[in-house]
This record gives structure tokens, C-alpha cells and sequence, in this order.
């Protein structure tokens, strides 16, 4: 969760915060003017927390003449499940192909153990990663609340 005081009413702030989010290629979800703004924003292709894709829900609250925002970050689900699933197979994968390693002869068996040595890093960095844009995932809220004035 990021916040930020802007020095505008709420209509304002909303209006300023709605362009931002459109220039920025969110797809707005939900709006409820001026109190709360609900955008998807990433891809499942993306390398950075930045530009997963994930649920950004804005708040806005009047104080006087200035307004806070509160932007709510969550992952999309589809990228959650996707990652499980796919760490799952690889990992059954790996299983799999490990019984059948004394079938093979010796020229192959250490190809085929290069190759799973490989698929444990895969593994190993997907998680890494996975952590990583799972602790950076405010990234791109915090991004938009520093472009309003």
C-alpha cells in the first residue's frame, strides 16, 4: 500500500490520476468518481515487477483543499495460479525423467543430467524471481503517485 497528499480537490486529483493511469496503458476496471479508481496494468510476458500484471485500486479521500491517494496493489490471480502450476510440471518433469535415468546409457545419462541440473536453476530462479516481484509489486503505484503533481 503507497499514499500520497496531492494539493488538489478530489475531483481534480481523480480527473489528473485517471489521465496518468490511461497514458500509462491501464485498463480501467472500476470507477466510482471522485472516491475510488480500480486499473489492470502488465503482462505475463513481462520481466520486470513493474509491468506484471496485476490490480491497482486508487482511494480517494478529501483533507480541506488537498486529497490523499492510497493505491492498493494485488496480483492477478491468473499469474499466481500460472506460476504454481508451472513450477508443478517441471517439477513432476524432473521426477519423472530422474527414474528413468539408469534406462539410458552413459553418453546420454549425462546429458540428460545436464539438462535437469539446468531445470533446478530454472526452478531455483523462478522462485527467486516470484519473491522478488511479489515484495516489488507497489512498484508501479508508487511510479503513479510520483507522476501527480
Amino acid at each position: 500500500m503507497k499514499e500520497k497528499i496531492v494539493d488538489m480537490d478530489t475531483n481534480t486529483a481523480f480527473n489528473e490520476l485517471k489521465r496518468i493511469l490511461f497514458a500509462n496503458g491501464c485498463k480501467i476496471i472500476s470507477e466510482d468518481p471522485p472516491r475510488s479508481i480500480t486499473v489492470r496494468h502488465g503482462t505475463l510476458w513481462a520481466t520486470s515487477p513493474k509491468n506484471f500484471p496485476k490490480t491497482v485500486r486508487f482511494y480517494l479521500y478529501p483533507q480541506g483543499t488537498k486529497t490523499r491517494i492510497v493505491a492498493v496493489t494485488s496480483y492477478s490471480e491468473s499469474y499466481i495460479s500460472m506460476s504454481i502450476i508451472i513450477i508443478i510440471l517441471v517439477i513432476i518433469f524432473i521426477a519423472i525423467v530422474n527414474s528413468s535415468l539408469a534406462l539410458l546409457p552413459e553418453f546420454n545419462r549425462r546429458i540428460v543430467e545436464a539438462l535437469l541440473t539446468l531445470l533446478y536453476i530454472i526452478i531455483v530462479f523462478a522462485a527467486i524471481t516470484g519473491v522478488y516481484n511479489y515484495v516489488k509489486k507497489d512498484s508501479f503505484a508508487e511510479e503513479i503517485l510520483r507522476i501527480l503533481p
